[in-house]
């Protein structure tokens, strides 16, 4: 948001108080650059970024819970996965040393 200035009234407030034209201008300098400035309004305060970092901490948690159940789970799966195969080798050497005799 950038705000309008009269220059021109302020300059003569700054000379009226005792001021030199060279103060004067450097003084309206600055201020014509700080009208200028961006509009932080819309930025983030320390509330906002709590906020925010509350709520990451909070779905980091859920998505840690998450991949542990899912890791959990596929360890049984691959578990499972190898006994099967090891049942069915384990058979497969039976039928063999059978049929072998």
């Amino acid at each position: 948001m950038t705000m309008a200035f009269d220059t021109h009234a302020a300059a003569k407030a700054f000379e009226r108080a005792g001021f030199t034209e060279a103060q004067v201008e450097a003084l309206i300098d600055v201020t014509r650059q700080t009208t200028l400035l961006p509009d932080v309004s819309t930025l983030a305060t320390k509330a906002d970024l709590l906020d925010v970092k509350t709520g990451l901490a909070a779905d980091i948690r859920t998505s840690v819970a998450d991949l542990r159940a899912e890791i959990a789970t596929a360890k049984v799966q691959a578990i499972t996965v190898i006994l099967s195969g090891m049942a069915v080798i384990t058979a497969l050497g039976t039928v063999l040393s059978k049929l072998m005799r």
